[in-house]
This record gives C-alpha cells, sequence and structure tokens, in this order.
C-alpha cells in the first residue's frame, strides 16, 4: 500500500466527498433492509426501560421487567440510550429505530473512510471500509450500541491523527 501524505481529503469534482457518497450508500442499504436491523428481541426490552425511565423520571435499580428476578439488583448501563429509543420509538415508530440505526452506521463508516483516505490511496481506502461494513454488519441493530459507534470512530481517528 501506498501511504498517502495527511492532508485532508477533497470533495469530488461534483461537490460530494467519497466519504458522504459512500455513507450515504450505507444508509440506503441499511434503511431498505430495515427489518434485518430489528431482528433482536432486546429491542423491545430498551424501548420498554426507556419509557419506564421517561414515565418514572428515575433510573431502575431492580430487574422491573424480569419474571423470574424482579426484586435482583440491576445496573442500567444503557439508560440513556433507552430514553433515546423510547422517544424515537414513541415519534416515530419502527420506521424511526431503523432511520437512527442507518444513520449512526453510516456516519461511523463515512468517519472511517475519510480517516482512511488521508493515509491510504483511495482505491485501498474503500477495501478497508468495504471490509469494515462486512464486519459491522452483525450488529447492525436498534440497541443501545449503535449510537456510540459514529463516537467511538471519531475519537480513535482523532487519536491517530494526534499521533501522527
Amino acid at each position: 500500500m501506498n501511504p498517502r501524505t495527511t492532508s485532508e481529503p477533497g470533495p469530488s469534482r461534483h461537490g460530494l466527498s467519497l466519504p458522504l457518497i459512500f455513507g450515504l450508500g450505507i444508509y440506503a442499504v441499511i434503511a431498505g433492509h430495515g427489518g434485518a436491523v430489528l431482528h433482536d428481541p432486546d429491542t423491545f426490552l430498551h424501548v420498554a426501560v426507556g419509557r419506564w425511565i421517561i414515565e418514572h423520571r428515575a433510573v431502575p435499580h431492580q430487574g422491573i421487567f424480569s419474571g423470574t428476578m424482579a426484586q435482583a439488583p440491576w445496573v442500567a448501563h444503557e439508560w440513556l440510550s433507552e430514553v433515546l429509543l423510547a422517544s424515537l420509538f414513541d415519534n416515530f415508530g419502527w420506521t424511526g429505530l431503523v432511520a437512527v440505526t442507518a444513520f449512526c452506521v453510516a456516519a461511523a463508516i463515512a468517519i472511517l473512510l475519510r480517516q482512511l483516505l488521508r493515509q491510504l490511496v483511495p482505491v485501498h481506502a474503500m477495501i478497508a471500509a468495504a471490509l469494515a461494513v462486512i464486519l459491522v454488519i452483525p450488529h447492525v441493530l436498534a440497541r443501545p450500541h449503535v449510537f456510540t459507534l459514529p463516537i467511538l470512530v471519531a475519537w480513535v481517528a482523532a487519536l491517530v491523527r494526534a499521533r501522527c
């Protein structure tokens, strides 16, 4: 692989950047297969917990939705994401959950591609981004972790830039 200079990737002659185009393509594919995003039974639990938090204005400390361990201690470490999922679901339904999941994954891949273009020739950057898409596919679900994907990729990209 031929390393590139660390200059900013420029826009195409049509004013669109390669990461934006790639990200929009990823968004379209995920949104077009929205049912696959919802194939996780925990999505229902996260929406229900988020609704409970909004309704009670508190974070649960016991397994309130457990049939076998209702009084067991529970750490709701995903509470903020659950509130977001519940709000999205209540305002936009399943379509809202699919759209935000697709957006978060597409944004993460676009940020990754932008960083890769700073260090690789475009064809190699595209191959690496395509491989990243393949690796992330099993995790493209309407779950709390999806909100962290673009943040994580941007953070790691900032660390790489700071190190260079």
